[in-house]
Parts: structure tokens; sequence; C-alpha cells
């Protein structure tokens, strides 16, 4: 919900990338870490949503040229130009968090002097950041060579409060005199031992790690390399120029590298950054190359109709399937189950796609071997080279990539094991019978119980019929769908895993399967590795975060409302709060908005409220409330001949975390903070319990859209209550300089934005302001229709005209 840019781009060291990008990721599990060019950085409105920015090791040089070139946004004119390293230094300033390591830290001081009268040499002034106001001086150890590890060594460098951090050098600088600038904000956080004989002339004490306040901001920087590991066979380790300063046992190599997680996790959070410090494994698990990999688990199968299982049962009994002794397979064919029996006798059926290899077993008496199979199996045959795209790195030579740690396990590759329980439908449509031969043992699945959300599921579906919502109604059936609110359709077959992939990509990215899987049939997951978010951006999803992804239908008929299925989905999570969950919840859920196209917001305090506390990222000031995200929604749509699309409708929703954003949880506990004294406050909400309002809301939304033949006037008055943007200003970027415009509806054939001039007297309320492109209504404007221009970060930025 958060991100974590890491610059990608000219100069940028492979291995310096991958062991940023991947220890970040290790530290900040609530944060989406990813990569982003120098263009990017330059035309983006990518400032609001980071929560921390890092420029990695490489070489400070081409850093220069790339960042500090002048750049023209799409849609923009040339006299629009802007530089990455003004917007770098504006977001710090302005309260951002940067992190420089080796030659990012270099780049982000004021004056650079590197390996003088050498050929590598390199001096001069660094007028664009300056974040540390003196000079960088380096090589600290003598030996640098690039993209080598002939200079390599580990450094255990002075803390101030006594104490001793190891970690692995390569050719980077010393904060010379930094305790000069203390007056400046600048603080020593670790320092080259006082008495190394190996260091250069003049380092002996200097800073090799300082915090610089930058106006509201803060920067870390370091001359070491906090993110490699210290592992035994991790590059800079086994190919040290100085092997005398590795420890001689596994042991004390694992201790140490505990302590530079556990540090460097520190570091992160003064600056107020929600980081964890994971586990090191013991010494006779994975190798480095998956230690830090989560380990996927099994996807528990159940289901509270009889054909739950769709038209994979064909496949169960087609010639063509494959074979198990052809499937990839994380154990051996002989492999035991629960009871000692070979775990061959209840595989059901295999499904080869095209991202994923699902192998089904019946999941009565194989879970716990499975589950146990899982979680001790070997990833190498599913390391890949890494494309990091940046210069000055492996240039797509595998054996180099190898040899410079340049690689990752592909989990897409792992073998994905779903356990099929029959499910027994009794005289209670969707109830089951809680019987242990016929659903899983709750011990497999700790955090998400399985038959509770079907049950919460039914109780929502109930409170729909009865309550608010209860007005509408669909015209008629459409797309095979019961008119009949008493038949169920969403949720009836479910699919959980603990840790998995992503929701979305299991159906979405796997077209065989997702032919064959039943209308309404719902993947959700604990935790996801891989989470899918809009463009380019990631959902990221720790413990605590609901996900799901559904599969839905949409007729031919209806095709015209495919751009609105967005737009339901998020009304759907908003109205499950205020509904599904109980009347009780209504004050919670008047608390959440509609971000246009796919975000739920969540009204969480004034600015002033905000500070002194945890403070939230990512949020925005508006109509003199401040606002977090809460939700998202992601659609995909496919077409493969026949009579409609198959959808697959995914939301992730911060159900009990309330950091770095802020959750369903911490919206009850905000409103129960405002209630007179002796008031019954409002229990917390489960994830089961969200889970059921939420897709149940989704169904009975989803039977009014069909019936109306895809169209949105249903929900409009609803949609129009329930998001943020009636009147608010927004800015038109492809002027020079951005037109500011005020948002006042969506047109009602097309769903883009809908504005008007900042001086017009038109409102949200005017005749057209929801209306069609085309026709009477857009007569009655002057109205502006937007679109995004396409950038990952926010779609309410950089708008420009619509060309439908």
């Amino acid at each position: 919900m958060s991100n974590v840019l890491v610059y990608s781009g000219p100069g940028v060291s492979s291995s310096a990338l991958q062991h940023t990008l991947g220890t970040l990721r290790r530290l900040l599990p609530s944060y989406d870490v990813q990569a982003v060019d120098a263009r990017a950085l330059a035309c983006d409105p990518w400032a609001a949503t980071t929560a921390l920015l890092v420029l990695p090791g490489g070489r400070d040089l081409p850093y220069v040229a790339s960042l500090g070139e002048a750049q023209r946004p799409p849609h923009a004119p040339a006299s629009a130009a802007v530089r990455a390293d003004e917007r770098i230094h504006a977001y710090v300033s302005g309260g951002g968090r940067f992190l420089g390591i080796c030659a990012g830290a270099y780049f982000a001081s004021a004056q650079v002097v590197f390996q003088r009268d050498t050929p590598l040499e390199v001096v001069g002034a660094r007028p664009a950041l300056r974040f540390f106001p003196g000079e960088c001086r380096g090589t600290a150890y003598p030996g640098f060579v690039y993209e080598s590890d002939a200079g390599a060594r580990l450094a255990r460098l002075a803390l101030p409060d006594g104490g001793a951090w190891t970690c692995a050098y390569n050719g980077g600088g010393a904060f010379l005199d930094a305790e000069a600038y203390a007056a400046q904000g600048v603080e020593v956080l670790a320092r080259y031992p006082p008495a190394d004989a190996a260091l250069a002339p003049g380092y002996a004490g200097q800073a090799a790690a300082v915090r610089c306040a930058v106006g509201a901001g803060v920067a870390l920087l370091f001359g070491t390399h906090p993110e490699f590991p210290l592992q035994r066979d991790a590059r800079s380790v086994r190919e040290s120029g100085a092997p005398e300063t590795v420890p001689p046992t596994d042991a004390e190599l694992r201790q140490l590298d505990e302590e530079r997680l556990a540090r460097l996790a520190a570091l992160l959070r003064d600056t107020g950054l929600e980081a964890t410090s994971p586990h090191v494994p013991s010494l006779d698990s994975a190798p480095l190359s998956q230690w830090g990999v989560p380990r996927l688990t099994p996807l528990f199968w159940l289901s509270s109709i009889p054909d739950g299982m769709g038209e994979l049962l064909a496949l169960q009994s087609s010639s063509a399937r494959p074979a198990l002794t052809d499937m990839p397979s994380l154990f051996g064919p002989d492999a035991p189950d629960d009871s000692g029996a070979p775990l061959a006798e209840s595989f059901f059926l295999a499904q080869v796609d095209q991202n994923d290899t699902f192998i089904l077993y019946s999941g009565v008496g194989t879970s716990r071997s499975i589950t146990r199979a899982m979680a001790e199996a070997d990833y190498s045959p599913y390391l890949e080279v890494v494309s990091s795209g940046a210069a000055g790195g492996s240039n797509g030579n595998e054996a180099e990539a190898r040899a410079h740690d340049a690689t990752e396990v592909n989990l897409h590759r792992v073998p994905k094991y779903v356990l099929a329980f029959p499910g027994v439908p009794d005289a209670a449509k969707g109830s089951l019978v809680a019987t242990s031969s016929v659903l899983p043992d709750r011990s497999l699945t700790p955090h998400f119980d399985m038959v509770a959300a079907m049950r919460h599921l039914a109780a929502a579906r109930e409170r729909l019929t009865h309550g608010a919502l209860a007005s509408l109604k669909p015209k008629s059936g459409s797309g095979g769908w019961p008119v009949e609110e008493a038949e169920e359709r969403i949720g009836h077959t479910i699919m959980y895993g603990e840790v998995v992939t992503s929701t979305q990509t299991l159906l979405d990215k796997n077209p065989g399967f997702l032919k064959c899987a039943p209308s309404g049939l719902t993947i959700l997951a604990t935790q996801q590795v891989s989470g899918r978010g809009r463009g380019k951006n990631a959902w990221i999803s720790p413990r605590g975060c609901l996900q799901f992804s559904t599969v839905l239908e949409l007729p031919l008929s209806c095709a015209s409302g495919l751009v609105f299925v967005q737009y339901l989905a998020a009304l759907a999570i908003v109205e499950a709060v205020r509904h599904g969950l109980g009347e009780e919840y209504a004050p919670v859920g008047r608390r959440l908005r509609i971000k246009w196209p796919n975000d739920v917001y969540a009204e969480v305090g004034s600015a002033e409220e905000e500070q002194g506390a945890r403070q939230r990222t990512g949020t925005f000031v508006h109509a003199g409330k401040r606002w977090a995200k809460l939700a998202g929604v992601l659609v995909n749509s496919s077409f493969s001949g026949g009579k409609e699309f198959r959808l697959v409708v995914g939301c992730g929703i911060n159900c009990l975390n309330a950091r770095p954003t802020t959750s369903i949880s911490d919206v009850i506990a905000l409103h129960n903070s405002t209630l007179p004294a002796g008031s019954a406050a409002l229990a917390p909400v489960s994830q089961e319990a969200l889970s059921g309002a939420v897709l149940a809301t989704l169904e009975k939304l989803w039977r009014v859209f069909l019936g109306g033949s895809g169209s949105f006037a249903p929900f409009r008055e609803r949609y129009a209550a329930a998001w943020l943007h009636s009147d608010q200003i927004a800015s038109l970027g492809d002027t020079a300089p951005p037109t500011p415009v005020r948002i006042v509806g969506v047109t009602s054939d097309h769903g883009t934005l809908r504005a008007v001039p900042v001086e017009s007297e038109l409102t949200s309320e005017s005749p057209g302001a929801w209306g069609a492109s085309e026709g009477a209504d857009a007569q009655r404007g002057p109205w502006i229709d937007l679109q995004p221009d396409g950038n990952s970060f926010s779609m309410l930025e950089n708008l420009i005209r619509s060309k439908t």
C-alpha cells in the first residue's frame, strides 16, 4: 500500500540491486518494494505514496548523468521538463526518507573524492542532493575493482554505544569529519574501526554510516553494504579479498547475519518505517539462494455444493491428463501420506498451465504430510537468473549472473498442491457437516477458518436480504444466475492457502484452470508473496490483510459494462462494512470512501491528530479530513470465444494491521474512541467475517448488474455517496503549467472522470455530471472528460483529456 522505491538504472550493480530488493522485502514486508528508473522518478507522481527511496551500490558518475537529465512527462510540452535528482531532493526535504548505499551515498554527499591519483579517480561536487553536507571519500580499504570482490571484506564497524556491527564492504567511502556537521543535523551511526591496519591512511575512526536531517525528512547513508547477506555461499564472502575477516565457523557467520538484519531494521524503524527483524534460518536449512524465500503452502479446496469442482472433474477422466510421474514435484513418488501409505494413491489430477502447475490430491489423509513436505522442499530447481535491467551488471550472461548471486527462486514455477475436501451439504443450503473426515484440520489453517468463513457468508446474505440493501433487486436472471437471492453463487467454493504467490495470478494467468473453475470460485490467502495490483504495482499482503480473487462470468450482452466492474467491487467493500457486517457497523462504514477508480480509503482523523502518533504513510488531506488507503481492487478479463467474458475480481483489504496505512480494526478503534462514556464499543472484525460480508455484498450487486444488462445506473446514487471526489481539485497534466480542474462525476458510458474548469458553477449535483460522453448529457457542459496518463503511482495525478 506504500512504496519503497529502489533506483535501477545506469550505474547500478546487479548484485547490489538484487540484495537491496531482497533485504528490504524481508525487513519491510508491509511495503511494496519495487525497482524504478530515472524517467519514472522525474515524471511520475511517486512522492505521495512512497515511504522510502533508495539509491543502491554501483557507480556514481552514471547516477549523475541519468538522474540529472531533464525529462519531459508524457503529454506535456517541452517546457515542462523536470529532473529526477530535483524531485528526489524535494521529496526528502518535504518529509520523505532516503537510503543511500555505497555509490548512492557518494552521490548524496556534497563532495566526492574517489580513488584520487589512480586510474579510477572521480573527484567533484555533487550539488543535486547534498544530504551529507561534507565530503565522502573512498575507498576506505584499498584494492577495489569494479564488478569484482577482489577488494571486498567484512568490516567490523564501531557503534556509539561501544558495540560492533559487521557489514560487507566493497569500495565505499567515509563521511569525513562528520561530527563537525552535527549542528546541521548529521548524526554518526557507525565508524570504521579506530585501529584496523588494513584501512587506508586517514580513515581510522571516520564515519562509515550517518543519519542526516534534510528539511522535514531524513537520509541514511552507508559507506558499507548492510544489505549484503553474511552467509558462506554469498559472493562477497566466498570471494572476499580479505578472507581473514570472515569468521571460521558457520555459527559465527549466522550470528553476524542476524545482527546485521536486526541493526538495519532498527535504523529503519527509527525513521518511522514498520520494519521487522526476520530470523536467519538454521545451518541445516536451505542454501543462500533460498534463504528469505517464503515457502508456499497447500491450497485447501472446500465447497458447499456437489459440483464445486466445476469442469475439473472432466479432466480427471481425460486420457490426455498428465501422469503424476511426468510432473515436476517437491517430493518423491514414494512419499508417504499421513498414515504411511503412498501419497500417489490419493492423487486426483494434474493441470500444467500457462503460468503454474497444479497437482490435486484428495485432502483426506494427506494434508499433514503434504504440508510438511512443502515446508521442507528444496527450491533449487526453480532458481532463475535475475534480469535487473541495471547497467554495469551481468549484461544477460547467465554464468556471470550466477557467479554474482544474481539469481532468485521463481515461485511461479514451484508446483501448487491443491488438497480437495468433499464438503458435505446438509439440509440447510450453504452449510457444512463439521466432521473431521471431510473438512481440513484447523491446525493446518491456523490463520483462517474456512468453515467459519462460509457461515459468515450465509449470515451476511441473510442480513442483506432484509437490511438497507434489500431494495436493490435484479430485473431478471442473466448470465445463468438465478433471480432468487436464496440461491447462493459467489463463495460457494473456496480455496485457501496460508502462503501463495498471488490469488489473482493463480486464476488470471492460468487460462486452462480458469476455464474449468466454477463461476463464483474464490481463492483466499493469508499472505501473498507476489500479489498483483494495478499496472506495475504489487499488492502487499502481510498477515492480517484479507486478500481474495473471485471468478465471475460476464455475458457478451453486458460487455459495455465491463469498465464498471472495478467500481462495483470497490462499492461492495464499502457497502459490506456499512451493511453486510451488521447495521451496528454502519458508522464505521461511513468513514470509508472510494478513491477512483479502484481503491478504498478510510477517514483517519485530521493532520493535527496524526502528529505524535505512529504516523501512517501514503495519506492525503481532502475536505479537511485525512485519508489512508484501506483496500484495493483489480479486475482482469479474458475472452476465448463463447458467450461470456471470464473475469477475475481481486480484492485486498487490510483487516487487522493498523500501520503503515490503516485497517478495518484501526477504523473501528477510531470510531470507539469517539463514543460517549458508557457506550458499548464495537468488537474487532475477523477476516472470516469480513470475507463473508464482502462476498455476499458483491454477490447482491452482481445480480443487479447482470439483471440490468451491465448498466451502472442502479448504483450511481450509492456510488456518488461513497466516493471521495465530488468537487475535488485535480490537475490536467497535458498542459504547461498543469491546469487545475474540478471533478464532478463519472461518465455513464465509458467510466472516465468528468471535470469542469475550476471557475465553473457546475457541480457534482448538476444534470449531466454523471451522464454520457455524447448526446444530451454532453451538451450540458462544458465538461472535461479525463483519463489517467498510465503512471503506476496515482491515477489522479497527471490526468489527460479522454480520447473516447
